[in-house]
């Protein structure tokens, strides 16, 4: 199948997998750090500059902003499933860009076969379908990264090669979509195929000017938000610059294991796509042009490792970025089978199948319990996940054939339906939408509600909340009474916590709001220094 075509069809299946009930669950996590900003842009006409709740926000770059709030634009609605559309179309891009590259590298058997593999990897779901940044970093990474190793080890004869240009801007946007996260993708993709090559293509000019590009439209957003925020007599926000220095540092014993162990854990959670990583590497010992490539890929692979553990990385969630080249390593080596029906391959098969099959039966069983039933399409999906997975070892006993990958990616689709169950069930119990209903309940409609940290902490509980939001810091620590503004306030445990240890007169109407950050409290708050008490408003 030619690769173009290979692609097309993985982005349609990567679509149908990821989209699944994506509008269900409120935004829980991150994601309304993300979301809202985003909608608050489209809101206020203010794209430049990310604003939370009217306070300037740049712990992140802005390209994920600016994506969900032109999905919202485009769609004519504030919703879930237009905030988390861009991770589906970015997750379902990334197949089919790996698709893509495994047909030109490896030949057409490759495209399809690699493109499959990259939408089977579960440990990607999660991002695939949130209304967050990973989604979208990990394409442009690795169209980049991708891109700098095509024009390298697949020279164009052409006069203009615009390969160096894409790689610019998917440089630049994956900066600008979570700043120096892509490098070890990127970085360790051109470093690595270089040392595994043993060549000098690391030395590129080419490849370090489109670099250096993709940093100056990522500088170019730095200046222009500095100038904005300087002329408006604000600060800049480097708290996310904080942020990736402290990730950038092994402070103890117990990190360095960690970022050690991160390769097996990497390789564990990407099974059985990563197999393809010990079952081609004879091959890549060769030293024609498939052999080169696969030099490569391994190269990007273990130079993104490389620099992961050096830099003390040791969420691996943080590295799924590397993930979808184990899957253009199991399209080679599908690519170079040529008898199917010698025992090991038959084995090897059977037991990938068998693998995804008892993912797919176990996450069903997982999402209907924590359900407790009531989910008829993820019933389906587990009974489908058991029937395809006995149907294709029967099958692959008597010889593999084309029937077994349509078998298996049957078995995907159907893990999907059961994920998407038991992801749903899981955001509404880490979202503060039932906080919001609460806290709504309690002070009643049109009542203003102050807070400070917890704003950060549970965004989306006062955005469904639907009441007026004021922020306010405490000056110093420990928190102190003074700082509290008088009427509604709520607090995380530890501004609650501190605030106790001194004199809580003043305060009323102390109530726990039910968050997935155990101590949200909400109280009424009349300073005794007016000389009044003034009494709340009577619960609704």
């Amino acid at each position: 199948m030619h690769p173009v075509k290979a692609a097309t069809l993985t982005f349609l299946f990567g679509l149908l997998a990821f989209s699944w009930r994506i509008g269900e669950a409120p935004l829980a996590g991150t994601e309304g750090h993300r979301a809202i900003v985003a909608h608050q842009m489209v809101e206020s006409g203010e794209w430049l500059v990310p604003k939370l709740y009217e306070v300037v926000y740049l712990r992140k770059p802005p390209l994920i902003y600016w994506l969900q709030a032109a999905a919202e634009t485009v769609a004519g609605e504030a919703a879930e499933w237009v905030w988390r559309m861009p991770s589906v179309l970015a997750a379902a891009g990334t197949a089919a860009w790996m698709a893509w590259l495994a047909g030109m590298w490896f030949g057409r058997r490759a495209a399809l076969f690699a493109g499959i593999a990259t939408v089977s990897l579960v440990a990607m779901w999660s991002q695939n379908r949130a209304a967050d940044m990973d989604a979208v970093n990990t394409l442009l990474s690795l169209v980049a990264a991708g891109c700098l190793l095509d024009a390298l080890y697949r020279p164009s004869s052409r006069r203009v090669d615009f390969r160096w240009l894409v790689a610019a801007l998917a440089f630049g946007g994956a900066l600008l979509t979570k700043g120096p996260a892509c490098l070890p993708v990127v970085l360790g993709g051109l470093a690595g195929a270089s040392v595994m090559n043993r060549d000098r293509a690391w030395r590129s000019v080419r490849a370090w000017a489109s670099l250096a590009g993709g940093l100056v439209l990522f500088l170019l957003w730095v200046y222009l938000v500095k100038r904005r925020l300087t002329a408006a007599g604000i600060a800049l926000d480097d708290s996310g610059v904080e942020e990736a220095l402290q990730r950038l540092t092994i402070g103890s014993l117990k990190t360095l294991l960690e970022a050690v162990s991160l390769p097996i854990q990497l390789v564990a959670m990407a099974m059985p796509v990563s197999w393809a990583l010990f079952l081609t590497w004879r091959r890549s010992k060769r030293q024609d042009l498939t052999g080169v490539r696969l030099k490569a890929v391994y190269g990007a692979i273990f130079g993104a490792m490389f620099i992961g553990v050096v830099s003390g990385m040791t969420n691996p969630r943080y590295a799924y970025g590397l993930f979808p080249w184990f899957a253009v390593l199991a399209g080679a080596w599908f690519s170079l089978q040529s008898d199917w029906n010698v025992r090991p391959v038959r084995r090897l098969s059977i037991a990938a199948l068998s693998l995804l099959g008892l993912a797919g039966i176990i996450l069903a069983m997982v999402a209907l319990r924590k359900a407790g039933g009531g989910m008829p399409d993820v019933a389906l999906a587990g009974v489908l996940s058991l029937v395809l997975w006995v149907w294709g070892v029967r099958r692959g006993q008597s010889g593999p054939s084309p029937a077994m990958g349509w078998i298996a990616a049957g078995i995907i689709l159907s893990m999907a339906v059961s994920f998407a169950g038991y992801k749903n069930i899981e955001r509404k119990d880490r979202s503060g939408y039932r906080a919001a209903m609460e806290l709504r309940r309690l002070v009643g409609e049109g009542a203003t509600i102050h807070a400070a940290h917890m704003i950060m902490t549970h965004p989306e509980m006062f955005y469904y909340s639907g009441l007026t939001i004021e922020r306010y810091l405490f000056r110093d620590r420990p928190e102190r009474r003074d700082d509290v503004p008088e009427g509604w306030n709520v607090f995380l445990n530890r501004e609650w916590t501190a605030l106790s240890e001194g004199d809580l007169s003043g305060f009323s109407r102390v109530t726990n709001l039910p968050t997935h950050v155990h101590g949200t409290v909400l109280a009424w708050y009349r300073s005794p220094s007016t000389g009044t008490q003034a009494s709340p408003p009577p619960a609704p």
